[in-house]
């Protein structure tokens, strides 16, 4: 009996190591393929369905990106969807061509944008906060998350829109409070106006040639006669009667 056991034990054993070593390989592919997938995670950021690779200036959080694509702005009943309608029907009551609104509405572009739609494309400087890594969410260098509707504005104007109404969610690295927090909406409405309308004056000119110096009023290309013309008629025309609304 005892030489029984000894051929039985020699059967099983090689069974048993062989079970052993499958197990041990499957734990190490197991493994390695965990580490793998850590690693792409670690190099890759999936927003809006997109992957963008991670650089060093990546500083946008799980918890921000889950916010985009929520588009409650474009939520039937939703209080910024009434707001949004509300703003819309006054620039279409108000402002018409032929009888037809002449401001275009634009609220589905993406909110990923890059660094100089958010600050040159806007006519922004460079230096100011919003581009930097303490108060805009980078996606890497070359992609961030919108920090201002602004960042559409020269684009839309190329695409030969001279009066729109650009919507969408934005994105600041703002601290919590009662009047701040990092996800907000924006509606911004932009008119281009011709000279001749400014003024009915054949020596009037609105563009600076060569330019001048940029303030934080105006831009360098424009004369300071044609921005005092401009914001009387923000104050008297879009103010008055948006504070109405």
């Amino acid at each position: 009996m005892a030489h029984l056991e000894s051929i039985l034990k020699m059967k099983i054993l090689p069974s048993t190591l062989m079970q052993l070593r499958l197990n041990t390989t499957h734990a190490a592919a197991a493994n390695a393929l965990h580490k793998s997938s850590a690693n792409s995670a670690e190099k890759f950021l999936t927003v809006s369905g997109k992957q963008y690779k991670h650089d060093s200036w990546t500083n946008v959080t799980p918890r921000i990106i889950s916010h985009i694509g929520r588009n409650i702005y474009l939520k039937q009943n939703h209080p910024l969807w009434l707001i949004k309608e509300r703003l819309i029907a006054f620039f279409h009551w108000k402002y018409q061509n032929r009888r037809s609104p002449s401001f275009a509405v634009i609220d589905n572009l993406s909110p990923v944008v890059t660094p100089e739609q958010n600050l040159t494309r806007s006519s922004c400087r460079p230096t100011i906060p919003a581009g930097s890594l303490s108060d805009s969410y980078y996606i890497n260098k070359d992609h961030l998350l919108r920090a201002h509707t602004s960042a559409h504005q020269r684009d839309l104007l190329r695409s030969g829109l001279r009066e729109f109404l650009a919507i969408g969610d934005v994105y600041r690295r703002d601290e919590i409070e009662p009047t701040h927090f990092p996800v907000f909406h924006q509606i911004e409405g932009v008119r281009l106006r011709y000279a001749h309308e400014l003024k009915d004056d054949p020596e009037f000119r609105a563009i600076e040639s060569p330019p001048g110096e940029q303030t934080l009023t105006k831009q360098a290309s424009h004369t300071q006669e044609a921005v005092d013309l401009m914001t009387k008629i923000y104050r008297i025309v879009w103010k008055v009667n948006l504070d109405r609304i």
